[in-house]
């Protein structure tokens, strides 16, 4: 993958549009120190340089002198307003650095960096979502307060699975929204509601909770298991320890198997093959993933914004038409015409008697 060197301050702008641009290059973060981005460019070896100018005023200028000084060879981009970029309106005069005007939408973002690296768009979409497809990896969320054992455990799971952190209830419920995970490692000292509050919000979407708190006392390990959880981990632990238990959990609810039916349906989420009486049932990547959240959510309402936000992966911007399609399409080529049921103001839901 290309290397894009990310500047600018740590606000939501530059995070989420550092979250995007992951997708489909390799993005590293810099401040807009001067001593720091050089080690960075030698470190790195960008393929793209973009810059946020938010807090233009506050921006070491001298970044753009070194840029075009000993980094000609390297394109820059800039996203700020007229106003922002106007205090190096020198700089833009050379082929090497563009502004993309602020506020700005991130497939314009996405367009002007394959221009500048001579990319082909599509194509750099297409590998990208071949390389999602081929990945495979289990999706765990960490809910703990204290950013050292945030750090720790991802640091131990991250080989194995694709793990995604949050310090607070509120901000779990939120990453779930997002993107449901598979499975919930959950302190229970959390700031705000704690984790015994948050399991009985937890519980209902049959998501597999293991806690992992410091809360050693017998009466609190009974109350996490009668809440729902399904295992607690009392810290410290050893890291073969939190492994095997994360294995375990995930083997009891059928996580890990490669093969999910319903009735003749059968998904080989290995090989991504459908069948349907034996007969392999050809469906597009977001009809594939569409028929998955399904079947790992059966008897559950899904909204469309859900469904929308996480087959797709973008925000819901209130148009119903492309879920809807994509619903009628997979009905169609499954004969589930009944099965997937539209839930009325709400969206569909996959019923299974089991």
């Amino acid at each position: 993958m290309k290397k894009i060197l990310l500047i600018g301050k740590l606000n939501n702008v530059v995070k989420e549009t550092s979250k995007f641009l992951s997708r489909y290059f390799h993005v590293q973060l810099c401040s807009e120190n001067a001593g720091v981005l050089e080690g960075m460019l030698k470190i790195v070896n960008p393929d793209l340089v973009l810059i946020s100018l938010i807090g233009a005023y506050d921006i070491d200028t001298s970044i753009f002198f070194m840029l075009s000084d000993r980094y000609s060879q390297i394109p820059v981009l800039t996203i700020g307003t007229r106003e922002e970029s106007s205090t190096f309106f020198k700089y833009y005069e050379g082929p090497q650095f563009e502004n993309l005007i602020r506020p700005v939408e991130n497939t314009t973002i996405m367009e002007a960096v394959c221009r500048r690296l001579y990319l082909d768009k599509e194509k750099v979409e297409r590998e990208a979502e071949e390389r999602k497809e081929s990945s495979g990896k289990k999706r765990i969320l960490v809910v703990d307060d204290n950013g050292t054992t945030l750090r720790t455990m991802k640091a131990m799971l991250e080989d194995q699975y694709e793990v995604s952190i949050a310090v607070s209830g509120a901000q779990a419920m939120t990453s779930i929204g997002k993107k449901r995970p598979d499975l919930i490692l959950l302190d229970v000292m959390l700031p705000g509601i704690d984790g015994f509050e948050l399991m009985e919000y937890l519980a209902p979407l049959g998501i597999p909770v293991i806690f992992i708190t410091a809360r050693s006392a017998v009466k609190d390990r009974i109350k996490g298991l009668r809440l729902g959880a399904d295992d607690y981990i009392v810290k410290p632990f050893e890291i073969a320890e939190l492994l095997a238990r994360v294995e375990t959990v995930l083997r009891r609810y059928h996580k890990t198997e490669s093969r999910i039916a319903v009735d003749d349906v059968v998904v080989d989420t290995q090989s991504r093959v459908v069948t349907k009486g034996g007969k392999i049932i050809q469906l597009t990547a977001k009809e594939y993933s569409l028929l998955v959240l399904f079947l790992q959510n059966k008897n559950i309402a899904l909204f469309r914004e859900t469904i929308y936000e996480r087959v797709w992966e973008n925000e819901y911007m209130g148009d119903s038409r492309t879920v809807d399609l994509h619903v009628q399409r997979l009905r169609k080529k499954l004969g589930w015409q009944e099965r997937i049921a539209a839930v009325y103001k709400v969206g569909y839901r996959l019923e299974v008697q089991e």
